[in-house]
């Protein structure tokens, strides 16, 4: 647990380990970057064309 600690210390320090680790945390948060906000989740969009979902009588709802 110290060592935890330590990290988030270490994160917020005007020194060069501080600057590499808020470099680490955002190239960490970047790749999660298409995870949180791909695809219109956030916006509720979604598409009906038999193209993307064939044979569907009635397009899925939100959390389907």
């Amino acid at each position: 647990m110290d060592e935890g600690w330590a990290g988030l210390h270490e994160l917020a320090e005007a020194s060069a380990a501080g600057a590499a680790r808020r470099q680490q945390l955002q190239s960490a948060v970047e790749l999660q970057n298409y995870q949180f906000n791909t695809h219109g989740v956030e916006l509720g969009q979604s598409y009906s064309s038999d193209a993307v979902c064939p044979g569907r009588e009635r397009r899925p709802g939100p959390g389907t």
